[in-house]
């Protein structure tokens, strides 16, 4: 045991499947209370908008979560051992490169965070206060 009872080896499979089961957990929560916080927002704050005006943050908010989630979903898969074979999902290759899995799944993650940024932004209405400064 080291300081604060962690233990010595910490890459040790144990842990990393704990690790990923509560990202997991983690991350659902908090996308489902963001997501949670928007429709109420939403129905409440953005009143006779354009459905696209009025549902757009959500509805980008709701896909960035899901694209997020995705990877978490694919280490959850493969620590399970759900896949017959499992290098299907690997995020790299033999030679230590990123697989095709591990691009497209960096990809989404980036692309995910982003749009849960600019989708928090937009149904905040920041866009709309950053110009009024500008002015």
């Amino acid at each position: 045991m080291t300081a604060f009872g962690a233990g010595s080896n910490v890459a040790s499979d144990e842990k990393r499947y704990f690790s990923h089961h509560f990202t997991f957990g983690a991350d659902l929560v908090v996308f489902a209370w963001l997501c949670h916080y928007a429709v109420v927002t939403t129905t409440q704050v953005r009143i006779g908008k354009d459905p696209f005006f009025k549902w757009g943050p959500f509805t980008l908010l709701a896909l960035g979560c899901t694209l997020v989630m995705l990877d978490v979903l694919r280490h959850l898969i493969l620590d399970n051992r759900v896949l017959a074979n499992p290098e299907v999902l690997a995020m790299y290759m033999d030679n230590g490169l990123l697989s095709p899995v591990g691009r497209t799944c960096k990809l989404l993650s980036t692309i995910g965070i982003i749009l849960i940024g600019f989708s928090m932004a937009w149904l905040l209405g920041l866009t709309d206060k950053i110009y009024a400064k500008m002015q």
